[in-house]
């Protein structure tokens, strides 16, 4: 029984992410990256931007665009930083006009 037939509304992004294997079977491509050592699969990072804050993936890029303040900033920037438990916390910085 499946768990997941694809993605909401999404049918490219279903298309990207479910993919056929050689046995007929499908496969959902996450985005995480790993490599095989000592035997054990070691998780090495993302594919893509994206950040754990609080067992949430989230991507840097839609909090910028939500954060976004015309005519108040003229750069605003997400990213994760590493280090907090539960996930990344997500810091945003927005720097106002000159003069």
């Amino acid at each position: 029984m499946p768990v997941l037939l694809g993605l909401l509304g999404a049918p490219d992004q279903t298309a990207a992410r479910f993919t056929e294997i050689e046995d007929g079977s499908t496969r959902y491509r996450s985005g995480d990256l790993g490599r095989w050592q000592d035997g054990d699969l070691v998780h090495v990072g993302r594919a893509d931007r994206m950040v754990k804050v609080r067992g949430y993936l989230v991507e840097p890029a839609e909090v910028e665009a939500a954060l976004e303040c015309p005519g108040a900033c003229t750069t605003l920037r997400g990213r994760g930083m590493e280090g907090a438990a539960g996930g990344a916390p997500t810091t945003s910085r927005g720097i106002p006009p000159a003069g």
